[in-house]
């Protein structure tokens, strides 16, 4: 009877075993005996798949059950304000691009009742004195996306030295559709026509009415002008 001779040979990764040979671990490594003859599988039977030593992986503490869970209550809060915050910005987003569309229908009528120029040896060379009457219907320029409409007043004139001046005169903010209407009889300015040089008193004053609508989400609109009234030079 011959003695068999059973050679061992580690590789890594092992390969699918090839029968016949047992796997077995040698110094921590999985190898496989490679057995020359058949005889020794009846003495060496060989394990059921089921049973194969496991691969060497790294082993890793394990989280309790209850933190194994996909997302904490604040990931998902989190998450759902984020939804909400995004679908806000979307929804004004439109808001503001829809107003777009829109194409207001407004009137206004300026009449300059007293016009009086002046010259002055101070910082202000010349001065302007001055009252209108002023009409302003902006009621349609209140669509969906509007909070508040800035209505103003501007003179504007020419001189040698400075080729566009503007200056506004008189303002006013309507907050809703109820004030829209506006009319007023022997308007003072708010703040002086002045020109810090000489040229005001020879120059052609042009006198417009604006306004400004003040969305609730977007860019801030200018419209006009919507009415204009030249006072010639002297």
């Amino acid at each position: 009877f011959e003695q068999p001779t059973i050679v061992a040979r580690c590789v890594s990764p092992p390969p699918a075993p090839r029968p016949p040979a047992v796997p077995c671990r040698i110094l921590g490594r999985v190898c496989y005996l490679e057995l020359p003859s058949p005889i020794l599988l009846a003495l060496v039977p060989p394990r059921p798949a089921h049973s194969l030593p496991p691969p060497l992986l790294p082993s890793f503490p394990q989280r309790p059950l209850s933190q194994r869970a996909m997302h904490s209550f604040y990931q998902r809060i989190s998450a759902i304000w984020a939804f909400l915050f995004t679908v806000l910005i979307g929804m004004l987003a439109v808001n503001h691009a829809s107003s777009y569309s829109y194409t207001p229908v407004t009137t206004a009528n300026l009449d300059v009742t007293a016009f009086e120029r002046l010259k002055t040896t101070g910082v202000a060379r010349d001065v302007v004195y001055l009252s209108f009457d002023l009409e302003v219907d902006v009621y349609d320029a209140f669509d969906w996306s509007t909070k508040q409409i800035f209505v103003y007043v501007v003179a504007e004139f020419s001189t040698p030295k400075m080729v566009r001046n503007e200056i506004i005169l008189w303002d006013h903010l309507v907050l809703s559709r109820d004030d829209a209407v506006l009319s007023f009889k022997g308007l003072e300015p708010e703040y002086p026509l002045l020109d810090f040089e000489t040229g005001l008193n020879l120059a052609d004053v042009t006198f417009t009415v604006r306004y400004e609508r003040v969305p609730i989400s977007g860019l801030l609109r200018l419209f006009g002008p919507i009415s204009t009234e030249i006072v010639p030079s002297l």
